[in-house]
């Protein structure tokens, strides 16, 4: 199926994400300490909502708060972060 024929949290599920807060807010531990991240906003200019994409790393001694975080896309479509996260992952299954 095409990303179009199904929901934002259907998709990401099947990507072993995590639905923190549906339509928006995504995570998928990939290290004890790391995290991919989704998180969407709604931007002015645009009808949908825009992803943000990004990896964070949580050192303990920071007290919850991200101690690096690479960001991978930002403001974009939910079909080119799907497939960013695809490509991100396909690393990881090789």
């Amino acid at each position: 199926m095409t990303v179009q024929t199904k929901s934002v949290n259907t998709e990401m599920q099947a990507l072993a994400f995590v639905v923190g807060i549906p339509y928006y807010v995504f995570t998928k531990q990939i290290g004890r300490y790391t995290l991919l991240v989704v998180e969407g906003a709604k931007v002015k200019g645009y009808a949908e909502i825009r992803y943000s994409f990004y990896k964070a790393t949580y050192d303990p001694r920071h007290r919850g708060k991200p101690s690096r975080v690479k960001i991978y896309l930002k403001d974009e479509n939910v079909i080119a972060v799907i497939r960013s996260i695809q490509r991100f992952t396909s690393h990881f299954n090789n």
